[in-house]
Protein backbone atom coordinates (compact mmCIF):
# COMPACT_ATOMS: atom_id res chain seq x y z
CA UNK A 1 0.00 0.00 0.00
CA UNK A 2 1.39 3.36 -1.00
CA UNK A 3 -0.62 5.90 0.94
CA UNK A 4 0.17 8.95 -1.22
CA UNK A 5 -1.29 7.14 -4.23
CA UNK A 6 -4.30 5.92 -2.25
CA UNK A 7 -4.83 9.46 -0.94
CA UNK A 8 -4.81 10.84 -4.48
CA UNK A 9 -7.26 8.15 -5.58
CA UNK A 10 -9.64 8.95 -2.71
CA UNK A 11 -9.35 12.64 -3.52
CA UNK A 12 -10.07 11.99 -7.19
CA UNK A 13 -13.11 9.87 -6.28
CA UNK A 14 -14.49 12.65 -4.09
CA UNK A 15 -13.85 15.27 -6.75
CA UNK A 16 -15.57 13.09 -9.34
CA UNK A 17 -18.54 12.55 -7.01
CA UNK A 18 -18.91 16.25 -6.22
CA UNK A 19 -18.49 17.52 -9.75
CA UNK A 20 -20.50 14.67 -11.26
CA UNK A 21 -23.42 15.21 -8.92
CA UNK A 22 -23.26 18.93 -9.54
CA UNK A 23 -23.36 18.32 -13.27
CA UNK A 24 -26.21 15.78 -13.03
CA UNK A 25 -28.39 18.05 -10.91
CA UNK A 26 -27.98 21.01 -13.22
CA UNK A 27 -27.95 24.66 -12.21
CA UNK A 28 -29.74 25.74 -9.05
CA UNK A 29 -32.54 28.27 -9.02
CA UNK A 30 -31.33 31.85 -9.07
CA UNK A 31 -33.15 32.63 -5.84
CA UNK A 32 -31.86 29.52 -4.01
CA UNK A 33 -29.69 29.99 -0.92
CA UNK A 34 -25.94 29.72 -1.07
CA UNK A 35 -26.00 26.27 0.57
CA UNK A 36 -28.70 25.02 -1.80
CA UNK A 37 -26.58 26.07 -4.77
CA UNK A 38 -23.20 24.79 -3.66
CA UNK A 39 -23.59 22.05 -1.04
CA UNK A 40 -23.54 19.36 -3.74
CA UNK A 41 -19.89 20.29 -4.33
CA UNK A 42 -18.78 19.61 -0.73
CA UNK A 43 -17.35 16.16 -1.60
CA UNK A 44 -15.24 17.85 -4.29
CA UNK A 45 -13.85 20.28 -1.70
CA UNK A 46 -12.83 17.37 0.53
CA UNK A 47 -11.39 15.68 -2.56
CA UNK A 48 -9.19 18.67 -3.33
CA UNK A 49 -7.97 18.72 0.28
CA UNK A 50 -7.11 15.01 0.13
CA UNK A 51 -5.44 15.40 -3.26
CA UNK A 52 -3.24 18.23 -1.96
CA UNK A 53 -2.25 16.08 1.02
CA UNK A 54 -1.53 13.20 -1.36
CA UNK A 55 0.76 15.34 -3.51
CA UNK A 56 2.62 16.63 -0.43
CA UNK A 57 2.94 13.04 0.85
CA UNK A 58 5.03 12.03 -2.15
CA UNK A 59 7.91 13.85 -0.44
CA UNK A 60 9.22 11.26 2.03
CA UNK A 61 10.04 13.78 4.75
CA UNK A 62 6.48 15.15 4.74
CA UNK A 63 4.63 11.87 4.20
CA UNK A 64 3.71 11.07 7.78
CA UNK A 65 2.34 14.53 8.51
CA UNK A 66 0.52 14.88 5.19
CA UNK A 67 -1.22 11.53 5.60
CA UNK A 68 -2.19 12.38 9.18
CA UNK A 69 -3.77 15.63 7.94
CA UNK A 70 -5.53 13.74 5.13
CA UNK A 71 -6.92 11.26 7.66
CA UNK A 72 -8.14 14.18 9.78
CA UNK A 73 -10.00 15.51 6.72
CA UNK A 74 -11.45 12.01 6.22
CA UNK A 75 -12.73 11.98 9.81
CA UNK A 76 -14.30 15.40 9.26
CA UNK A 77 -15.87 14.11 6.03
CA UNK A 78 -17.32 11.11 7.87
CA UNK A 79 -18.73 13.31 10.62
CA UNK A 80 -20.07 15.92 8.20
CA UNK A 81 -21.58 13.47 5.74
CA UNK A 82 -23.00 11.26 8.45
CA UNK A 83 -24.50 14.13 10.41
CA UNK A 84 -26.36 15.54 7.40
CA UNK A 85 -27.95 12.28 6.24
CA UNK A 86 -30.66 12.10 8.95
CA UNK A 87 -31.49 15.78 8.43
CA UNK A 88 -31.79 15.31 4.68
CA UNK A 89 -34.03 12.28 5.14
CA UNK A 90 -36.22 14.06 7.71
CA UNK A 91 -36.65 17.11 5.50
CA UNK A 92 -37.19 15.02 2.38
CA UNK A 93 -34.13 16.55 0.75
CA UNK A 94 -33.16 15.91 -2.84
CA UNK A 95 -31.72 12.64 -4.06
CA UNK A 96 -28.61 14.53 -5.18
CA UNK A 97 -28.01 15.87 -1.67
CA UNK A 98 -28.46 12.43 -0.16
CA UNK A 99 -26.18 10.80 -2.73
CA UNK A 100 -23.55 13.49 -2.15
CA UNK A 101 -23.61 12.91 1.60
CA UNK A 102 -23.42 9.13 1.22
CA UNK A 103 -20.53 9.44 -1.24
CA UNK A 104 -18.63 11.67 1.18
CA UNK A 105 -19.32 9.33 4.08
CA UNK A 106 -18.42 6.10 2.29
CA UNK A 107 -15.30 7.29 0.46
CA UNK A 108 -13.91 8.96 3.58
CA UNK A 109 -14.70 5.89 5.72
CA UNK A 110 -12.96 3.57 3.25
CA UNK A 111 -9.95 5.89 3.09
CA UNK A 112 -9.78 6.10 6.89
CA UNK A 113 -9.87 2.30 7.20
CA UNK A 114 -7.04 1.90 4.69
CA UNK A 115 -5.04 4.64 6.42
CA UNK A 116 -5.38 3.06 9.83
CA UNK A 117 -4.36 -0.31 8.41
CA UNK A 118 -1.32 1.32 6.81
CA UNK A 119 -0.22 2.99 10.05
CA UNK A 120 -0.57 -0.28 11.96
CA UNK A 121 1.55 -2.05 9.32
CA UNK A 122 4.20 0.70 9.46
CA UNK A 123 4.36 0.45 13.24
CA UNK A 124 4.83 -3.34 13.06
CA UNK A 125 7.56 -2.89 10.46
CA UNK A 126 9.38 -0.38 12.69
CA UNK A 127 9.16 -2.79 15.65
CA UNK A 128 10.59 -5.62 13.56
CA UNK A 129 13.43 -3.41 12.33
CA UNK A 130 14.15 -2.27 15.86
CA UNK A 131 14.21 -5.88 17.10
CA UNK A 132 16.67 -6.71 14.33
CA UNK A 133 18.92 -3.84 15.43
CA UNK A 134 18.30 -1.68 12.37
CA UNK A 135 17.94 2.08 12.80
CA UNK A 136 14.31 3.22 12.72
CA UNK A 137 14.76 6.95 12.17
CA UNK A 138 12.38 8.74 9.79
CA UNK A 139 14.75 8.47 6.82
CA UNK A 140 14.99 4.69 6.93
CA UNK A 141 11.38 3.87 7.83
CA UNK A 142 9.49 2.11 5.05
CA UNK A 143 6.79 4.20 3.44
CA UNK A 144 3.25 3.50 4.59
Amino acid sequence: MHMPTITLAAGAALIAAGVGLGWISGPADADASFMAKYSKYIPAVFGVLLAVCGVVAFKASARKHAIHVALLFAVLGILGGGARIPKTLANEGSAVALTSQFALLLICAAYLAVGIKSFVAARKARKQLKAAGVSTDAASTPAP
